[in-house]
């Protein structure tokens, strides 16, 4: 059936709490890219499941690098609310 969606479908899931970013790499507001890169690598080689971490939470890990790490969205996240909920 053409366009009928065979395949994989993306999980959709819920955008995490944008200080939930921060915290996933450990880092401040302030924190600068070269802390930002820093935290995220550390992070992601703790969390990664090859070596005993759990799948999920390294998904969160690259979410919360691609924002933190991209000028724009970073600006958006730091001008946000707390309890504001960051649509992907």
């Amino acid at each position: 059936m053409p366009g009928g969606g065979g395949g994989m479908r993306r999980q959709q899931r819920e955008p995490p709490n944008t200080k939930e970013y921060y915290d996933l790499l450990g880092v401040k507001k302030s924190a600068t890219p070269a802390e930002i890169k820093k935290a995220y690598r550390k992070a992601a080689l703790k969390n990664h499941p090859d070596r005993g971490g759990d799948a999920e939470l390294l998904q969160k890990i690259n979410e919360a690098h691609e924002v933190l790490s991209d000028p724009e969205k970073r600006v958006k996240v730091i001008n946000m609310p707390a309890d504001v909920m960051l649509p992907l």
